[in-house]
């Protein structure tokens, strides 16, 4: 069996800013912006928090702005409850391209596991919404598997 760290979700190079980490401690991967793709953010909730919301308040200050409208694009998928589900939905993730290739060089297949990992932030409630806690550092968290 194989083991694969694999980062997801917003960093400063693919959304600009962490994800959040709220004050009871959930922690939301942002999906990573993209310029074609059939879900946009303000279709996609997790624990009640839309993420469209989410992405418009915490990149308000940068030049890349993403609005609830983007496209985003949800890899991995890992709760039923962030889009409406057909009966016999399943968590998944995709890999294309070189990272496909890269993993099938390796032998990666059945019975190896993906752990999931990010940049993450303290978020606070502000005025206008969610905006990252003073003195809070970045850190890079597991949050997810298959």
């Amino acid at each position: 069996m194989k083991i694969i760290f694999s980062r997801k979700g917003f960093d400063s190079s693919s959304g600009g800013v962490p994800s959040p980490i709220l004050p009871d401690g959930t922690m939301i991967s942002l999906p990573i912006p993209v310029t074609d793709a059939p879900i946009r953010y303000e279709q996609l909730s997790y624990e009640g928090h839309n993420l469209g919301d989410l992405v418009e308040q915490l990149t308000r200050n940068k030049n890349n702005k993403i609005r609830r409208s983007c496209p985003a694009h949800l890899d991995p998928d890992l709760a039923a409850a962030t889009l409406p589900r057909k009966p016999g939905w399943r968590p998944l993730f995709g890999q294309v391209g070189a990272a496909e290739g890269h993993l099938e060089k390796q032998g990666v297949g059945q019975g190896d596991i993906f752990l999931f990992w990010g940049l993450f932030r303290r978020v606070v409630r502000a005025d206008f919404g969610w905006d990252y806690a003073q003195g809070e550092r970045r850190q890079h968290v597991l949050f997810g598997w298959l």
